[in-house]
């Protein structure tokens, strides 16, 4: 249960809290492509279940590999989505401002 809990705590939580993050400060239209991101990490997640030993040996096989294998690029596509496509939340000249504020 090691790999999926990592993939859990960093990445389902930590990454994705991040995110939730930056479209609660900067709007939600600031963060492109968060929903796909989300469900790219839902969907891993769900994929790595098959990887543990609290999945039923008898529906294994070499698919829980193959589709833990290509859920991997879910996140990474959104994620260079996220940093590729331009942010429609600010306006032109405006400052996002401290993210910490006294």
């Amino acid at each position: 249960l090691r790999v999926p809990y990592l993939h859990w705590l960093l990445l389902g939580f930590a990454t994705l809290g991040l995110v939730g993050a930056a479209a609660q400060r900067w709007g939600r239209d600031a963060v492109p492509a968060q929903s796909w991101l989300v469900l790219g990490v839902v969907v891993l997640e769900l994929t790595l279940i098959p990887l543990t030993r609290l999945w039923p040996a008898a529906w294994g096989g070499i698919w829980t590999l193959d589709a833990a294998a290509w859920a991997t690029l879910g996140p990474v596509i959104a994620a260079i989505a996220m940093l590729t496509l331009p942010k429609r939340g600010r306006a032109e000249g405006v400052e996002a401002g401290p993210v910490f504020e006294a």
